[in-house]
């Protein structure tokens, strides 16, 4: 756990996650980069290559990749 987690998200530390694609296409340059989707409390975000668990004060829309809801 990153020292930078709060209420709105659990920073989570470890290897960067490997993307099969070099960018974001139109939703921007990073390949964790896609356009508006929805959030839920718990689900894993992937902002650029730094994973968050986004907590109770959290965004609830946003463009970046969410493989996993708890």
């Amino acid at each position: 756990v990153h020292f930078n987690s709060s209420r709105t998200g659990v920073r989570l530390i470890g290897p960067a996650p490997h993307w099969t694609r070099e960018d974001g296409g139109e939703a921007g340059l990073h390949p964790s980069n896609i356009h508006d989707n929805a959030y839920a409390v718990g689900t894993l975000d992937l902002t650029g290559d730094m994973p968050i668990l986004l907590g109770p004060d959290g965004p609830s829309l946003g463009g970046f990749v969410c493989p996993v809801t708890t």
